[in-house]
């Protein structure tokens, strides 16, 4: 599973200038389509078009891509429902192949009838989708944040509570078991309330695929497994069991009381 920073909703501001491709932000409610990046144009070399593009996949193994055809139209589409630097980044190396055939830009459509081609790079399958054993840990996304080039940003969350005489100890273990799983940013809210911290915990990653470098992938399965050991350990309650409103404002961390422990990156991620 990828965490960190996803375009989905918008398109990133100002940091990929590009000549073909445009950003179609994802269309969610039943038709539920992913955000993709889309070019078409005309060419007269499409069957060399063709053939770099398959090498430029065995060079970049998390790429991938869907060529339509038609007569001398040809449509690239990257489509994902997180996309990251590394789909923007390899999206600038397929139109450095159609400049260098001397493509030009059309407003064509391509029905999906015609001829495809399914590119993929052999590690795109690597990062599946883990489902938490434990319902209370959570994957949570963020709105789209300006100043993070309109980016949303995946991360994995959970609240808890325990006795307040043993936070310290709490964090410390959180820390080293986070730091195992070498998340760029960690960070804990909490609130101390009768004797007891609740705390909302965020892991996540940064800009993933800079540079068209390996996506940082994280063992969310072993990063459970030690969540639970330090819950038993300390005798957590998952959750923030509050009987009222009123009681939720004051164990929730959040608004007035509330600390914030920034322990690893930075928490305006999220």
């Amino acid at each position: 599973m990828t965490l960190g920073l996803y375009w989905y909703f918008k398109a990133p501001e100002g940091i990929y200038p590009f000549h073909f491709f445009e950003f179609h932000a994802a269309i969610g409610g039943h038709a539920n389509d992913p955000a993709e990046l889309e070019c078409t144009y005309v060419t007269l070399f499409g069957e060399k078009i063709k053939e770099e593009i398959a090498e430029l996949i065995s060079e970049y193994p998390y790429a991938f891509c869907i060529l339509k055809e038609e007569g001398d139209a040809q449509s690239i589409i990257i489509g994902n429902y997180e996309l990251h630097d590394y789909d923007f980044l390899f999206a600038l190396e397929i139109e450095k192949i159609l400049q260098k055939h001397n493509a030009t830009k059309k407003a064509q459509y391509i029905s999906w009838n015609k001829d495809i081609i399914r590119y993929k790079g052999s590690l795109v399958d690597y990062f599946s989708y883990y489902s938490f054993k434990t319902k209370e840990i959570n994957y949570v996304s963020t709105d789209p944040k300006p100043h993070l080039f309109n980016a949303s940003t995946s991360a994995v969350s959970f609240n808890l509570s325990l006795d307040s005489s043993l936070q310290h100890h709490f964090l410390k273990d959180m820390k080293v078991i986070s730091d195992k799983q070498s998340f760029e940013h960690f960070f804990v809210y909490f609130k101390q309330y009768q004797g007891r911290t609740y705390c909302a915990v965020v892991v996540t990653n940064g800009r993933q695929g800079l540079n068209l470098q390996p996506y940082r992938w994280n063992d969310l399965e072993s990063y459970e497994d030690a969540i639970l050991e330090i819950v038993a350990k300390y005798n957590c309650t998952w959750g923030i069991g509050s009987t009222s409103p009123e009681d939720f404002d004051n164990k929730y961390p959040h608004g007035p009381g509330t600390t914030l422990e920034i322990l690893a990156g930075n928490p305006d991620l999220c």
